[in-house]
């Protein structure tokens, strides 16, 4: 029983880790908005990830073949939404969307999480879900609207909001289907081919990008840029992300997405001179409460 516990506390810390490194993505991919191609930002994020990878789960991959290919529809099903659409579209979307934005339309996530699930698995949803959601929504409006929710009304959703929905729906997408995810696959051999395909379906996209929209520039800054999202928000983030859902279930996991605004708009106040205000401590807090009525009882039962 405690062994358990230790588990999902651990599987706690993972997906919260997880938030912030991709905070600090976001944070990065709107500071250098202007130099990044977004398309081949996460080409390249994708490519050093599955180079660094390769030597640590290619013999894996190659073991686990036979269950990869007999499993091919849902390992692409997971690749394409959770690897190549999500952090693609979340990059679009800072080109022209504040991180304040992007991260808290991104929110939305755990909400979709838990429709798809109740969707597709049958998964219940509580009254006290519901709950935790409105609080962590009303959080996120408090930010949205910088303390005045009567402007909710007028905040403007743009092209840059609509891709952060979109990459909302994709992720949402993937935590879902990850519990279809086959047992005969290894943790390695399951991310080196979701890695793989997702950068691979960008390709063309990148090259398309790169000689008609904005060409990747290697800066030692982009070169940087490059080796924090491949290393970090790849590689790290999606070992993490994976071992949460396993252990806690992508509903659960997904509630702890609406760390990711708290993250991002504390980071970006910190690291890009956002002002940091009493609204700001006000919806963080909301959001905090929000988390904790949905995570408790969770954990306790996982």
């Amino acid at each position: 029983m405690e062994t358990s516990r230790n588990a999902a506390l651990f599987a706690v810390l993972c997906a919260v880790l997880t938030t912030m490194i991709w905070a600090g993505n976001a944070i990065m991919a709107r500071g250098l908005g202007a130099d990044l191609p977004p398309v081949g930002l996460a080409f390249w994020r994708w490519l050093l990830a599955c180079v660094v990878f390769l030597p640590f789960a290619l013999r894996p991959l190659l073991r686990d073949r036979k269950v990869i290919l007999a499993n091919l529809p849902i390992l692409l099903a997971l690749a394409i939404p959770g690897v190549s659409f999500y952090n693609t579209f979340v990059y679009i979307s800072l080109q022209t969307s504040p991180v304040a934005n992007t991260t808290m339309v991104i929110c939305g996530t755990p909400a979709l999480i838990l429709l798809f699930s109740n969707l597709l698995f049958k998964d219940p949803i509580r009254k006290r879900d519901w709950l935790g959601i409105a609080l962590s929504i009303l959080g996120v409006c408090v930010l949205l609207t910088k303390g005045d929710l009567l402007q909710l009304e007028k905040v403007f959703i743009g092209q840059g909001e609509i891709w952060a929905l979109a990459a909302a729906v994709s992720w949402a997408i993937y935590s879902v289907l990850l519990k279809k995810r086959p047992e005969g696959i290894g943790q390695r051999s399951f991310v080196l081919f979701t890695f793989t395909i997702g950068m691979l379906s960008l390709l063309p996209f990148a090259i398309y990008e790169h000689y008609h929209i904005k060409p990747m520039v290697f800066t030692q800054t982009n070169i940087l840029a490059i080796l924090y999202v491949g290393l970090f928000a790849s590689i790290l983030a999606y070992l993490m992300w994976n071992n949460a859902v396993k252990v806690l279930g992508p509903s659960k996991v997904g509630t702890l997405l609406y760390m990711f605004p708290v993250f991002a708009v504390v980071g970006a106040a910190i690291i890009l001179g956002e002002g940091l205000e009493l609204f700001h401590l006000i919806g963080i807090l909301t959001v905090l409460s929000g988390v904790a009525i949905l995570l408790i009882k969770r954990v306790k039962t996982s």
